[in-house]
């Protein structure tokens, strides 16, 4: 598997957005992170199909306003 810095980039953002929108992302990409470790598939780049495979599984466990874009 490929390691992404992606709390890099996610802190590189401080300042730009508010502190409750950075830590909706970090909670946001942390499940999807545990997410492609258990399926045994690398972070990034994420495919449009891997994006529907994760919120299909997250559809049990998340709110429909969670999911919803």
């Amino acid at each position: 598997m490929t390691v992404h810095n992606w709390r890099a980039a996610l802190a590189r953002l401080d300042g730009a957005y508010s502190d409750n929108t950075i830590r909706t992302y970090r909670s946001d990409i942390q499940a999807y992170e545990a997410w492609c470790v258990g399926q045994g598939i690398d972070l990034f780049p994420a495919s449009p199909e891997m994006i529907a495979s994760f919120i299909a599984a997250r559809a049990p466990i998340d709110a429909a306003s969670t999911l919803r874009m």
